[in-house]
């Protein structure tokens, strides 16, 4: 079912459009009990208002939205950097909201596209399912998500797949001497895919060395507990970390240097994403790498499609492990 108009809310109530009108704006008199008819009507067909026009939509706002978790985030800014220019080549524009992982600040952004009538959107999904996200699929709105929302199968999603990347970065520690291997996860309780990726870490590190020699970190990892953290991984033998998330490799990078430990020396690390952080520090870190551009370019074609009527299946990228400097050879 597509958008309902003011024309269908008439048409159930049984008045003209005009009077729908006036009960909606309060811009003249109608009955108390065309009023309420009006009001049943609003209800049963799940109607909301146009904030631009009040009135029947007849063509395209050309207005698309992206909405993600975090704009702070490089992986995020990059990504709406390339989304913004794509839309922008294909003749749309781009309303960007980003809710801080608050499922009440998703909705209210998801709301205001309804009532503004946007073209279609690409949605960073919270962990938790949204009400206004399975009205916006009941309705039929041009929806596709950019990464995972486990709780409806029927959109599309635009994701990518760390298997191999992951695979191939614990397989080089284990190549390089590294015996017992540390786990940063981040925010996983705010996070699918941290919690991803901390399923798949265990799931492929356990068999290479041992579920005993993996040390995974699930709590909160800031800059009071990053340094308590590190010393009891490198206390028990830990030779390398991986971080589910830049910016706790962010902060093991400041809390090393105070610690006097030396990364690539003391400890080997890998962590996903590729910020400039990463390549300008020395020696540079190994990480797992999501290509935003390609990432987004996919996202895009995909709601194009979806705009135009035609179905789109969910795809995948592949992540690269990228080798630097960062992970030591041990010798045993």
């Amino acid at each position: 079912m597509g958008f309902v108009t003011i024309r269908d809310v008439a048409a159930r109530a049984g008045v003209s459009v005009s009077t729908v009108s006036r009960a909606l704006n309060g811009t003249g008199p109608v009955s108390h009990q065309t009023y309420d008819q009006v009001q049943r009507s609003i209800k049963e067909l799940d109607y909301v208002p146009d904030s631009r026009a009040r009135s029947i939509r007849a063509v395209d706002s050309n207005v698309v939205g992206l909405i993600v978790h975090d704009i702070r985030n490089p992986f995020y800014a990059n990504l709406v950097y390339f989304v913004q220019n794509e839309f922008l080549a294909s003749g749309y524009s781009t309303f960007i909201g980003s809710f801080s992982r608050d499922k009440q600040n998703l909705n209210a952004y998801l709301q205001s596209m309804l009532q503004q009538r946007f073209d279609g959107a690409l949605v960073v999904p919270s962990m938790e399912r949204s009400e206004v996200i399975e009205r916006m699929i009941d309705k039929d709105f041009p929806l596709v998500f950019i990464g995972k929302y486990p709780w409806r199968q029927d959109v599309a999603m635009a994701r990518v797949n760390v298997r191999s990347a992951m695979e191939t970065a614990v397989k080089t520690l284990y190549e390089r001497g590294h015996r017992q291997i540390g786990y940063i996860s981040g925010e996983i309780l705010r996070s699918h895919p941290l919690q991803e990726r901390e399923q798949l870490f265990r799931k492929i590190a356990g068999p290479i060395v041992g579920d005993d020699n993996l040390f995974v970190e699930s709590t909160g990892f800031n800059q009071t507990a990053c340094a308590p953290v590190i010393k009891r991984m490198l206390r028990v033998g830990v030779t390398a970390v991986l971080c589910g998330d830049a910016d706790d490799a962010v902060t093991i990078l400041e809390q090393s240097r105070e610690m006097h430990v030396r990364v690539g020396v003391d400890l080997s690390l890998v962590s996903f994403d590729d910020s400039k952080v990463f390549r300008a520090f020395s020696p540079r870190i190994s990480v797992i790498r999501q290509d935003e551009h390609e990432l987004g370019s996919m996202a895009v074609k995909m709601l194009l499609k979806r705009m135009k009527g035609t179905s789109v299946n969910s795809a995948f990228v592949d992540a690269k492990f990228i080798d630097r400097e960062s992970i030591s050879v041990i010798n045993r």
